[in-house]
């Protein structure tokens, strides 16, 4: 692969970054297409189905993951690269460092977390309006806490990748 240069969409932040994310995005969305929510004739049995859908797999699987690819790869990544050295090299502040990648990672994490949940969302069809409208705050902020998290996890731990897919598939699916 280094004859012909990266892989699209690999980027800099991560050898994987959002391709990682297309395989699980593309299983819920054919989830919520072949459900078919719109079409159920109770309106409130449909929300529940694609709120417990939306709760236990988007949320604790699907929206972590989207963090841990962006936060955790983001620091370590460049330790990885072994270009993390030559960024501490330099006179700035550590805690200048670890907020510029928190705000080079945030906006991807939460683009792609609540971008997908939009589009599942517009899937569901008048379900998806109302879990919309209820559960987007939450996606955002969740997002925002484990894109955080992962940055932590990149700064204490040396394989923050493996950690955050550790603490995404131990802790908050099955505890979750």
């Amino acid at each position: 692969w280094a004859r012909w240069g990266p892989l699209p969409f690999g980027g800099g932040l991560g050898s994987g970054g959002p391709l990682m994310l297309v395989s699980p995005l593309a299983a819920c969305t054919l989830f919520v297409a072949g459900r078919g929510f719109a079409s159920m004739p109770d309106d409130v049995a449909a929300f529940n189905s694609f709120s417990l859908f939306m709760i236990f797999v988007y949320g604790s699987f699907i929206v972590p993951l989207c963090a841990v690819t962006f936060g955790a790869t983001s620091l370590g990544g460049d330790r990885e690269d072994g270009t993390l050295l030559f960024l501490l090299m330099r006179p700035l502040p550590r805690g200048l460092i670890v907020t510029a990648k928190f705000a080079a990672a945030w906006p991807l994490a939460v683009g792609f977390a609540c971008g997908g949940f939009w589009l599942l969302c517009g899937l569901a069809g008048p379900v998806g309006r109302t879990a919309l409208d209820a559960y987007l705050p939450a996606v955002f902020y969740m997002t925002t806490a484990f894109t955080a998290l992962f940055l932590t996890f990149a700064v204490v731990f040396r394989h923050a990748v493996v950690v955050g897919l550790i603490y995404t598939l131990l802790l908050e699916v099955l505890l979750g």
